[in-house]
């Protein structure tokens, strides 16, 4: 699987429990969130404090299939990666 790596800021819409994203804007478009497939937190040091970050490896609705990132502090969302796999199908 290969990745095409973006980084650019999306507006989440998150579940009830506020963790989970239910869906994103992505470039003015709307992706619906299908599944979750991963969730992992990474904790770094950083010289203002400690920068907690979430990573959501993801599903939409329309079979993409993508990292997004939540710095917890900024409460800024990103996407990070949209994963492709070898036969180009996301």
């Amino acid at each position: 699987m290969t990745s095409v790596e973006y980084r650019e800021l999306v507006t989440v819409v998150p579940l009830t429990c506020g963790k989970l994203p239910l869906e994103f804007t992505w470039r003015g478009r709307r992706h619906r969130v299908r599944s979750v497939e991963s969730f992992h937190t990474e904790t770094k040091s950083h010289r203002n404090g400690v920068i907690q970050r979430r990573f959501f490896r993801l599903r939409t609705a329309s079979g993409m299939r993508c990292l997004l990132s939540q710095e917890v502090e900024r409460e800024t969302w990103h996407l990070e990666k949209v994963l492709i796999n070898q036969g180009g199908v996301r």
